[in-house]
């Protein structure tokens, strides 16, 4: 049952560059039944006992991407509200699933009150897996699976919940943080009048600080930093840096495939939609006669 079948899934890029796809784990059917009673029990154990952070959206009973989306675009409203803008940092995480510490996600558990036999058996769960790739029917001969939790799987995505749960305790409630699983976003309300940048990269910085200690990367190509201005007000000059490198702001960005422009008008997000739907429409159009 720890023997996984992986499928790379292509995400964009080369096609010829093994980073641009995702890896999908492929289990036994008894496997996932397995999975899913430890699952059911964990979930109820954290739900009992109010464990899961409430700012995390992702893989959460009654929760979805449109929730997420709605409290992101609340915190900008109430900065708005309060004559005061706001600071989007989106952060892209690389390979999030597996670069999971083991050994972290086991102190993770324990401390949140999973010990004794349950314990046990989530050890067990983690240790001396193997995974191989198969593709056009050709078999890598197999390697042993040393870290992360397997993409696929019904309790991998629940064991990633646990280990990223205390990132929002890091921010406090000096600043919003909204997850979806792995995406972070972050929204800083600024004073327009007494903005100061180094409250702003002091909390990237312990972000940042906070990804390295557990083992995760912070793609600093593809997070992006946006300035949510009313339309009536002059943008802020802010200086915000990543890794000692600065973050420049972005006209838009996609969050959870809502695209997020600086003004928060619909025009970027309609006009992507509309050239899905038109291709959609097309093909619709060309098998009706069929």
């Amino acid at each position: 049952m720890k023997h996984s079948k992986v499928i790379p899934i292509f995400k964009s890029g080369s096609t010829l560059d093994p980073a641009n796809f995702r890896p999908i784990s492929v289990l036994p059917t008894l496997s996932k039944i397995f999975e899913k009673i430890i699952l059911d029990q964990m979930l109820s154990f954290f739900n009992i006992n109010k464990l899961l952070h409430n700012n995390q959206f992702g893989f959460t009973r009654g929760r979805s991407t449109t929730d997420a989306g709605v409290e992101l675009i609340k915190h900008i409203f109430c900065a708005w509200e309060n004559s005061e803008d706001a600071l989007g940092i989106f952060c892209d995480l690389s390979k999030a699933f597996d670069c999971v510490h083991h050994e972290t996600l086991i102190r993770k558990l324990q401390y949140y009150g999973v010990k004794n036999t349950a314990l046990k058996l989530i050890i067990s769960y983690l240790s001396n897996r193997k995974q191989k790739v198969i593709i056009n029917g050709k078999s890598s001969s197999g390697s042993p699976v040393l870290m992360g939790v397997p993409q696929g799987l019904i309790l991998g995505p629940f064991l990633f919940l646990v280990y990223i749960n205390d990132l929002p305790h890091l921010v406090g409630d000096s600043h919003d943080i909204v997850l979806f699983a792995d995406d972070t976003s972050l929204i800083f309300k600024l004073k327009r009048q007494s903005f100061k940048c180094e409250e702003v990269n002091n909390a990237i910085s312990k972000l940042v600080h906070w990804f390295n200690v557990n083992n995760l990367h912070l793609n600093g190509n593809k997070t992006n930093c946006v300035k949510f201005t009313t339309t009536n007000v002059q943008n802020l000059n802010t200086n915000v840096f990543l890794n000692g490198e600065e973050l420049g702001p972005v006209v838009s960005t996609v969050f959870l495939g809502i695209t997020l422009d600086a003004k928060l008008q619909w025009g970027p997000h309609i006009s992507k939609l509309a050239s899905r739907l038109s291709s959609a429409a097309y093909a619709v159009k060309k098998i009706r006669s069929h």
